[in-house]
């Protein structure tokens, strides 16, 4: 049976890739995880996850978790460094994570596949991107730094979503091979998203566009970063435009009528969107 390394086991990416991959008989599934003694990484390993100890900031500890390993699945930790490091530090620690995920990933000779991640979900957890509640109103509002026309690329439901193109991409095999797979079910302008949640939840609510600096006063250097992804977006909202050649669609990965879209994703969240 091939064996799957999954990093951030316990988060939502990576838990979403074992909850999948753990409903089927063709793999093994190993999480990877900086904390074998918390409660996740014990529930997974009760369920049949081989758990064993892996950190993006240590190479060595990469190359013992992918041994053996057919396939891995990576994510890097750039939010949880921004307080330490700042934006610029953080990108910094992050580039050397993708370098110690690509060194171990090339000294395992029995790796074939290395799927590496670069959700509609932030709507209900995400602090930045929540509903607000207007004291006093019942209302609502939907703070960002971005253009209430411009378009916001979502995942749909990215617990239940990442883990199906993650299989996807498994059974292609070669065909998936040095390709791209964009997990994005809805491109939704800003105001829509609104809309989407005033149906939902039967709830008022109205959409606030917020410049770069007055985020950054609230979030710090949060809504810094967050600031410069959205306006990013507003210039560049397909995404398979950038490198068309290498990209594989949904389609041919047999999951686009397998994802939860953002609409249902919605439904799904509808008693975590409104705040008590």
């Amino acid at each position: 049976m091939s064996v799957v390394a999954v990093i951030g086991a316990t988060g939502k990416q990576g838990g979403s890739v074992i909850r999948q991959l753990l409903r089927s008989t063709k793999w093994k599934v190993r999480g990877v995880t900086r904390n074998l003694d918390g409660a996740k990484a014990q529930s997974l390993s009760r369920e049949g996850v081989e758990m064993v100890y892996g950190d993006v900031n240590d190479e060595s500890s990469l190359l013992r978790a992918f041994e053996g390993a057919t396939a891995v699945f990576a994510v890097t930790t750039f939010w949880e460094s921004i307080p330490i490091l700042g934006i610029e530090g953080a990108g910094e620690a992050e580039v050397q994570q993708y370098i110690n995920l690509a060194k171990a990933a090339a000294a395992t000779s029995t790796l074939h596949h290395y799927i590496l991640r670069a959700y509609t979900s932030n709507l209900a957890e995400f602090p930045m991107l929540r509903f607000v509640p207007i004291p006093g109103s019942g209302n609502y509002a939907f703070v960002a730094p971005s253009s209430p026309s411009a378009l916001f690329a979502l995942a749909g439901d990215m617990e239940t979503n990442c883990g199906i193109v993650v299989e996807g991409i498994l059974n292609a095999g070669s065909e998936a091979f040095g390709k791209i797979a964009i997990c994005i079910t809805d491109y939704i302008p800003f105001k829509d998203v609104v809309t989407e949640f005033a149906r939902v939840t039967g709830k008022s609510a109205v959409y606030l566009e917020i410049s770069d600096d007055d985020i950054a006063k609230i979030w710090g250097p949060f809504g810094s970063e967050l600031a410069s992804q959205l306006r990013w977006g507003e210039h560049y909202s397909e995404w398979a435009s950038f490198s068309p050649g290498r990209v594989i669609s949904l389609e041919e990965l047999n999951v686009s009528d397998k994802l939860v879209h953002f609409r249902q994703a919605m439904e799904n969240l509808k008693d975590r969107l409104v705040q008590v």
